[in-house]
């Protein structure tokens, strides 16, 4: 029997980053050849560690996500006083994280769009499973600051904050594809349309859009 040899953490680790950065810049179309190349190691190396090129990706994914939330202050969300300030500060904070770990963003950006094509389905199950961590940690981010809304009486509030959730969820895409399409951007001075469209949005959303005393109107 074969000897298996024992892993050396240190060749994982830069294989990690090496494929982190070239997943980033080309997708999964990236090389695994010029990966083992730029990480110092053999090809042979790469697929000892990672049995194919999508458990690499996968694996690659897994560290982007822990190297950003491990890093992330998360009362940037839970400690806004309202969703207007949520949104706002949310975006402000993004654009910090995004400058910092622009690989981890731009990877992360590229599977929660699905864009990358992965093989034998393995793309859908990665979209799924990345949704799923999304989901998770947008219930957790929102809920502190939904606890503290004053919702009316009389509306049920499980559909109430299942409507705010899905209007914070395609703010925040639509934020995501703002950053994307102009990397750019490094304040959120530059930002100032599209957080005035979302500062409007978040009052509709809080306040309706008749006027006080305006009701009558209507008939």
């Amino acid at each position: 029997m074969t000897k298996r040899l024992a892993e050396d953490p240190q060749k994982k680790a830069a294989i990690l980053k090496t494929a982190l950065h070239e997943f980033a810049i080309n997708g999964y179309g990236a090389s695994t050849d010029l990966i083992a190349v730029k990480a110092g190691v053999s090809k042979g190396t790469v697929f000892r560690y990672f049995a194919n090129k999508a458990t690499l990706y996968s694996e690659v994914v897994d560290a982007a996500l822990d190297n950003v939330m491990n890093q992330a202050d998360l009362t940037v969300w839970t400690e806004s006083t309202d969703l207007v300030s949520m949104i706002v500060r949310a975006t402000q904070y993004k654009l910090e994280l995004a400058q910092r770990f622009p690989d981890e963003f731009a990877l992360l950006i590229a599977v929660y769009k699905n864009d990358d094509n992965l093989p034998d389905g393995s793309g859908e199950k990665l979209h799924r499973t990345f949704g799923q961590w999304t989901k998770e940690n947008v219930d957790r981010l929102i809920n502190p600051v939904f606890d503290r809304l004053k919702i009316r009486p009389e509306l049920d509030k499980q559909v109430v904050r299942r409507y705010l959730l899905n209007n914070v969820k395609s703010m925040t895409e639509r934020a995501q594809s703002y950053l994307q399409s102009h990397p750019d951007v490094k304040s959120i001075d530059q930002m100032t349309e599209l957080i005035t469209e979302i500062k409007m949005e978040m009052d509709i959303i809080e306040h309706g859009i008749v006027a006080n005393g305006s009701g009558d109107d209507l008939y």
